[in-house]
């Protein structure tokens, strides 16, 4: 029989909505609660974006389910069908959302492709709110979600939020191209992926949006992290990865594997989490729990303090109190904050809210594993080495040369350290209020080796003008080759020496 795929529109309302209009039956001898935890949190999520109508395709092809029903479900005595349906989010009742996707049709019939494209983002930015695609399958049926964040300011000022990790995501839906902010979330099957995989393939979403590697499926993850060592015995049905497997998986993709063991030292492990995320590389964090073993998620986003009061020498790891987290047990962007500890030598913890309950699960977070390109050879927490040797060069000038008393703690001495494609930290500059000019871009231009990825530390203080000190992400922490020092603040001549001593002492040009 030919295949006849509807779109059906529904309000968005009770509890249960998704459920009821995807008909889709509990797991036997299994409570709906368990069946269907991830698709009641994307129902709630959806309603804290303010969610009004939603619209389900009845037929979808998957790359990612239908590359799973080849190598695992085709194989299975019952027939699973190799096609999902795929739900679509909006703001908006369901007769403003319907004709506002017809105008924008009629707009390109009438005005031409570029009205048309137009028109789709413009919806795009007013109405949608994200997809999310349902596999047949009745245990497990949430596969590849994509939702729109959080917004950045909260609603009391008292914090912001950093989603760093996203790209942007094109549906078609209704003769319409729809575009969302997200990263990639699904529900582990146990089938072909467990968490480990999951969350692999989440942050690889975000490595494949920066360099040309292929967007890998569940199932290739699988396969080439389990090719040489298999531990938990048969790859499929999966028993997860360890961390070999993990940083097997990532090399076969073209990415490169940075691991970071966390031995204690919470503190570091903060500055490294908000270093990766705000230089927009996806981690997967490795937790353990005594009660409920290893897990893996990946981190999208950061939630920092909005605070006055500051440490004498910081990384600005202080105010980031918390993280966003893909965790496929319960759903996207959930939120987690960092449990306190006096002791500088504790691993850093991690305590989960599970939503609609007052339970708290507290994890330790054991190892963080970032996919990056492979040229970039300086880690992070190489970075925040380096910006230790220049704070001692900073304190020890400070102590020698500044004349008079300088109260350090009002303002502080200040490192925001980063990798960044070359051409996002020339539009770092331009968008900042900061008094650089065409002529200072195209000076740095000139002076500035044109590596693809730079490490850039911001180093800020009270006896000197703000500098970025530009370092080349292809060598070595024992064989560091710096490309130059810019100001990145209008100042007096007397307040850049500081960075002109810095860039004599690294063998660079300072660059204004």
């Amino acid at each position: 029989m030919p295949i006849k795929p509807e779109i059906l529109w529904h309000s968005f309302g009770a509890k249960d909505c998704l459920k009821n209009a995807l008909q889709i039956r509990a797991v036997p001898f299994q409570s709906e609660s368990d069946s269907f935890l991830q698709l009641r949190y994307i129902e709630q999520y959806a309603a804290d974006l303010n969610c009004e109508c939603f619209a389900i395709e009845t037929h979808y092809i998957d790359r990612d389910y239908i590359e799973d029903h080849s190598a695992f479900y085709s194989k299975s005595l019952n027939p699973y069908p190799n096609f999902c349906k795929r739900v679509h989010f909006f703001a908006g009742d369901v007769g403003v959302v319907a004709q506002r996707l017809t105008d924008a049709v009629r707009q390109g019939t009438t005005t031409g492709i570029e009205a048309y494209r137009a028109a789709c983002r413009k919806f795009s930015a007013d109405h949608y709110l994200g997809f999310a695609v349902i596999k047949p399958l009745q245990g497990t049926p949430v596969g590849r979600t994509v939702m729109k964040c959080y917004p950045s300011e909260s609603s009391d000022g008292t914090y912001r939020r950093r989603f760093c990790c996203t790209k942007e995501y094109v549906a078609h839906f209704h003769g319409c191209e729809l575009t969302v902010s997200g990263l990639a979330f699904q529900q582990q099957d146990i089938g072909v992926s467990a968490c480990a995989t999951t969350a692999l393939w989440s942050a690889l979403q975000k490595t494949a949006d920066a360099e040309p590697i292929a967007a890998m499926t569940p199932v290739q993850i699988t396969q080439y992290a389990t090719r040489y060592s298999l531990p938990s015995g048969r790859p499929m049905p999966s028993e997860g990865l360890n961390i070999g497997q993990m940083c097997s998986a990532v090399q076969a993709t073209g990415a490169s594997p940075n691991l970071f063991r966390v031995e204690g030292n919470h503190r570091q492990a903060r500055i490294i989490l908000r270093t990766a995320i705000l230089s927009g590389f996806a981690p997967v964090l490795a937790l353990h729990n005594p009660m409920l073993g290893g897990h893996a998620v990946t981190a999208v986003g950061l939630k920092e303090t909005v605070s006055s009061t500051e440490p004498d020498v910081h990384f600005h790891e202080h105010v980031v109190t918390g993280i966003y987290l893909h965790d496929d047990r319960l759903g996207p962007n959930l939120k987690c904050t960092f449990r306190e500890s006096p002791n500088p030598d504790d691993s850093l913890g991690l305590d989960v809210q599970l939503r609609d309950s007052p339970t708290i699960e507290q994890w330790e977070l054991r190892y963080i594993l970032v996919p990056m390109h492979p040229k970039i050879r300086l880690s992070f927490a190489d970075l925040e080495s380096i910006s230790s040797l220049v704070l001692q060069t900073l304190l020890a000038i400070h102590k020698v040369h500044v004349k008079g008393k300088i109260e350090v703690k009002e303002a502080p001495i200040g490192f925001d350290c980063r990798v960044l494609r070359a051409h996002h930290f020339l539009e770092r500059l331009i968008v900042e209020d900061n008094g650089i000019d065409p002529e200072h871009l195209e000076r740095i231009g000139k002076a500035v080796a044109p590596a693809r990825y730079l490490g850039v530390i911001r180093v800020s203080g009270p006896f000197f003008s703000q500098f970025d000190l530009v370092v080349d992400t292809t060598g070595t922490l024992t064989n560091p080759n710096y490309l130059g020092v810019i100001p990145t603040e209008e100042a007096e001549p007397g307040m850049k020496a500081i960075g002109r001593l810095i860039a004599l002492i690294t063998k660079c040009p300072f660059v204004e």
